[in-house]
């Protein structure tokens, strides 16, 4: 296993597509403080609505930002095992490791960490810009951040086990990824859905940051419902990333190389 993840560790920090994702993910985060923070006091006469987010709020709202795009874990998750699945080179792999589960852990091993170090690490990015711009602390302090990590860690774990599922059942990397955008886009939308919102992994990632921003007003929570508990959010979070996971496995284990 050791071995699986130093190999998985070496070919993360030499992927290009790695880095070229982070910069577009930086490029965003550029685009949010611009927009939130830069605007208001360009134009605040003339963008109506558009004002300073609150200091107190100013974290909360980065990380929903930050956090809420899935499609930086998603291809990444996909890539990092569709390299090997859909190619020949998934069938030599076994041969040096024939534990099917174990290439797939030390992918979760990997990627998780550097989905989500990269996640804090602009979400720190964000905290920094907004404090200068802003002109006051709108620091989290220590038990803040420590309950942003772990929360963050279970938003990014979900996201990275869908698309280590959609690889493993697909073995194409092209319609992995498709299909894995696809179903971010979509059950986004079946947040909508009074049915479906208890299990909703959107909802239940928005309830565990601490609210739905915009969507606490009293239109949008007409839409949406009132926020999950922070119990049920992480049973929301935690059982879309067994199942994933689990069908990953499978999808590997029952399938040929």
């Amino acid at each position: 296993m050791s071995g699986l993840i130093r190999a998985e560790i070496i070919k993360l920090v030499h992927r290009k597509l790695y880095w070229v994702l982070s910069i577009v993910l930086l490029a965003l985060v550029g685009l949010l403080v611009f927009v939130m923070l830069v605007l208001p006091k360009l134009v605040p006469q003339d963008v109506q609505g558009l004002t300073l987010p609150v200091a107190s709020d100013v974290i909360k709202l980065g990380a929903q930002q930050i956090l809420g795009q899935s499609w930086f874990p998603l291809i990444l998750a996909v890539v990092a095992l569709g390299t090997d699945v859909s190619r020949t080179i998934w069938a030599s792999s076994l041969t040096r490791d024939a534990r099917r589960w174990a290439h797939l852990i030390a992918r979760l091993l990997v990627f998780w960490p550097a989905v989500l170090l990269t996640s804090l690490v602009l979400v720190l990015v964000w905290t920094v810009a907004a404090s200068i711009l802003i002109g006051g602390p709108v620091g989290l302090g220590v038990a803040g951040w420590l309950a942003l990590v772990w929360k963050a860690a279970l938003i990014e774990l979900a996201w990275v086990a869908i698309g280590l599922f959609a690889i493993a059942v697909f073995r194409s990397t092209g319609i992995a990824i498709g299909v894995a955008l696809a179903f971010s886009f979509i059950e986004g939308l079946l947040a909508f859905w009074s049915a479906y919102r208890p299990i909703s992994l959107s909802k239940a990632s928005a309830s565990l940051l601490g609210g739905f921003g915009a969507a606490e007003s009293a239109p949008l929570t007409n839409l949406l419902g009132t926020e999950m508990s922070q119990v049920h959010a992480v049973a929301v979070l935690v059982g879309w990333a067994a199942v994933m996971l689990v069908g990953a496995w499978a999808g590997l284990r029952y399938r040929d190389p």
